[in-house]
């Protein structure tokens, strides 16, 4: 049974993000980057390029995301916090890959971009 229909104008993403998407379909090698990476990834970008735009169509949006003052993911942990919190559970092992492969994207994928459009990223 479907409770809700949202459509996909209606949900941020790089897709109908207007201040990235015309750079990201003018790049075939990061459009293979993105179709091949993380979807936090394409997502990211959109927030990144959104964000630094005052008059986004997202930004009521944007407002309301809450700032939670610095608390971050377990994979953004230092490895020292990781091992002394989360032995035992059973998720350090997917922390610290999601980590490494955030990391390899950031570094791969999103700075270059970044880099490479500054004026999108101001």
């Amino acid at each position: 049974e479907r409770l809700a229909l949202i459509p996909h104008a209606a949900v941020i993403s790089c897709a109908n993000s207007a201040r990235v998407l015309g750079l990201v379909r003018g790049d075939a090698r990061l459009r293979g980057q993105l179709a091949r990476c993380s979807s936090w990834v394409p997502l990211l970008l959109a927030l990144l390029g959104e964000c630094a735009l005052k008059e986004s169509r997202w930004q009521p949006y944007l407002d309301l995301v809450p700032n939670h003052g610095g608390s971050e993911p377990p994979m953004l942990w230092c490895s020292r916090d990781q091992l002394r919190l989360l032995r035992g559970t059973g998720v350090l092992p997917r922390v610290a890959e999601d980590g490494r492969n955030m990391e390899e994207d950031f570094r791969e994928i999103v700075l270059p971009f970044m880099e490479k459009h500054p004026h999108v990223f101001k």
